[in-house]
């Protein structure tokens, strides 16, 4: 819906041709008169300068708002006129009636969309919503001061001396703790925002309006502080451009509401620091309480674990006393089995001992293979440990290197050998009809004693020893068994 139009160069507002009574737009018959001469002679033209003809649409049947409209006829794609929203029309209309019962007596009437080029030598294209000339006061009416240019109100507050009233729609006021840059200017410019709450549909009698500042708080977010706030008909002006609410000056009452909540901010601060600083002081009391029960604590788990360390190296030394107690019955009981085993298996006993005496042993022992047969492997084992096993009846003899062979030594009810399984080296002595078990032995294997006498002349011939020539030992050192 347009709003406005060009005659002559300068705008026309579809304001003029009409006056608010009842919350109705009755037009002004004068007014109606001129301008439907000027649009039935399509001397009204498109405001946004495309030269394209428009036309008065003002029914008397209040079917439609008044308004223009370009010319069907001439109507093209070229116009860049933008059409206002009907609150934003509505909202232009109530205020040019508020300006108008602030000033009833007016010589020059109000103007809209005043150039300040008009009021300043600055050439500029910005321009006054609405302008009344006899009392040199201006209203700009945004409905979202967020595409007002920083530089326009800049621009106002230092070239114009007229007084400008910054006008907005009660949605702008809201910040959320945010920095509300585009209201900052226009606080800035005439100290407070003036906002207006309507709907299209509203009466100019239930228009509220509502002044309100912003204030950063002490945590360092911004507020937004009422200041007052009633119908449109409790706020005026005066000549000087003033801003009054039910007889009291708006910039007084700002400075009121700025005065008592930097006081609140004192206030607030001061029990905020007084509570913190008593928070700190029971943090501290706190701190220390619980240092003092963590050193107690401490100290009390220190004599415990003392205690614990105490009791268990007393257990630990009764259980390696207990352990060696029993290692000790074991040998003993293991030490009497053996001897008894021994005892009652002495050609075992002979072999076992002579065993003990030899560096090394060789001979042919028998390895059982997977499919059944047996294989003999010539084989020479440096002893390093022996081992009796009595279930068995054999002596298992091993090197330093884990090799290992089995000799088992049948006698008296241990007449059969329970072979160890594929791969294992082993050799069965039968000495249930020998009686000279150790020539048997020497005679079966070569052996290497750990001590005899070299050069010695041998005492013991028949043993047939391999370190015997002409009866004189060549070992290292005699043999053992010439020393008996």
């Amino acid at each position: 819906m347009r709003s406005y139009c060009l005659y002559n160069g300068d705008y026309v507002d579809i304001a003029e041709i009409y006056e608010v009574k009842e919350g109705k737009q009755i037009n002004i018959p004068e007014k109606l008169k001129y301008y439907r001469k000027l649009s039935d002679s399509r001397q009204l033209f498109c405001s946004c300068g495309c030269g394209e003809v428009v036309i008065l649409y003002a029914g008397e049947r209040n079917l439609r708002r008044q308004h223009f409209k370009l010319l069907r006829k001439c109507a093209n794609s070229n116009c860049e006129y933008q059409e206002e929203s009907e609150i934003s029309v509505k909202s232009k209309v109530m205020l040019k009636c508020w300006l108008s019962k602030n000033f009833p007596v007016m010589e020059h009437g109000i103007k809209y969309r005043i150039p300040i080029s008009q009021l300043t030598e600055n050439k500029r294209r910005y321009e006054l919503t609405m302008y009344s000339e006899d009392y040199d006061i201006g209203i700009i009416y945004n409905k979202y001061f967020a595409s007002m240019l920083a530089e326009k109100v800049e621009l106002l507050s230092e070239y114009v001396k007229s007084k400008i009233i910054y006008v907005t729609r009660i949605e702008n006021e809201e910040t959320d703790g945010q920095y509300p840059e585009h209201m900052m200017r226009i606080q800035e410019a005439q100290g407070f925002c003036f906002y207006l709450d309507m709907r299209k549909e509203s009466l100019y009698e239930e228009v509220e309006a509502k002044v309100s500042i912003y204030e950063k708080t002490y945590r360092g977010l911004w507020a937004v502080l009422d200041v007052c706030d009633g119908m449109l008909d409790d706020f005026g002006l005066n000549t000087d451009g003033l801003l009054f609410y039910k007889d009291e000056l708006v910039s007084d009452l700002v400075d009121k509401r700025r005065e008592n909540f930097q006081a609140d901010q004192e206030y607030e601060l001061e029990q905020i620091t007084k509570r913190e600083e008593e928070e700190r002081l029971q943090q501290e009391k706190e701190r220390l309480e619980r240092a003092e029960r963590e050193r107690l604590r401490q100290e009390k788990e220190r004599k415990e674990l003392a205690e614990r360390r105490r009791l268990e190296e007393e257990r630990r030394k009764q259980r390696e006393l207990e352990l060696e107690r029993e290692r000790e019955e074991r040998q003993r009981r293991e030490a009497e089995e053996r001897n008894r085993f021994l005892e009652n298996y002495p050609k075992f006993a002979r072999i076992y001992k002579l065993l003990k005496e030899l560096k090394s042993i060789k001979s042919v022992f028998v390895s059982d293979q997977w499919d059944g047969k047996t294989k003999n492997y010539p084989f020479e084992l440096e002893i390093d440990k022996l081992r009796i096993n009595r279930d068995k009846h054999r002596i298992e003899v091993s090197d330093s290197k884990q090799q290992k062979v089995y000799i088992y030594i049948l006698e008296g009810e241990f007449n059969k050998v329970r072979i160890p399984g594929t791969g294992v080296l082993y050799k069965v002595l039968d000495y249930t009809r020998i009686t000279d078990v150790e020539s048997s032995f020497r005679t079966t294997f070569n052996c290497v004693y750990k001590e005899c006498y070299n050069g010695v002349e041998c005492s013991a011939p028949d043993i047939k020893c391999q370190f015997l020539g002409d009866n004189v030992c060549v070992c290292d050192k005699g043999c053992t068994y010439q020393k008996r």
